[in-house]
């Protein structure tokens, strides 16, 4: 499990990392939110918005690595990693997707990951 989550903030830092340098470039020096990082932020208030889902929901409902197997299912397509307690649909839509949104998607079930487990260590204090 640490090394789910240990592999899923460097996937989130190297996204960081690359989407800060995409910005260097077009920006010439001006701060701004990466680009990637604030579609990534979108997509999650999605999540918790219109989709309906709590991090309270994720921590009781995706506790076996869930979001980060769909993350990898969004990012390869390989329906292995797909969570076994998840309905078909959310891999129905997927298919739909270009590379750039799966990215995004995929960014979001990540920070999901990340929120969860940062609630857990929370309640520990």
């Amino acid at each position: 499990m640490i090394l789910v989550i240990m592999i899923s903030i460097f996937v989130l830092a190297v996204i960081v990392f690359a989407s800060s340098q995409i910005i260097k470039i077009s920006t010439k020096g001006k701060r701004k939110q990466p680009y990637g990082v604030a579609l990534i932020e979108i997509e999650r208030k999605e999540q918790l918005g219109k989709h309906n889902i709590s991090i309270a929901s994720d921590m009781d409902l995706n506790s076996e690595g869930e979001l980060i197997n769909a993350a990898l299912f969004v990012l390869s397509s390989n329906i292995g990693h797909y969570p076994a307690i998840w309905d078909g649909v959310f891999a129905e839509k997927i298919k739909q997707k270009t590379y750039k949104e799966k990215l995004v998607i995929a960014g979001a079930l990540i920070a999901a990951e990340i929120d969860r487990v940062h609630a857990i260590m929370s309640e520990g204090e």
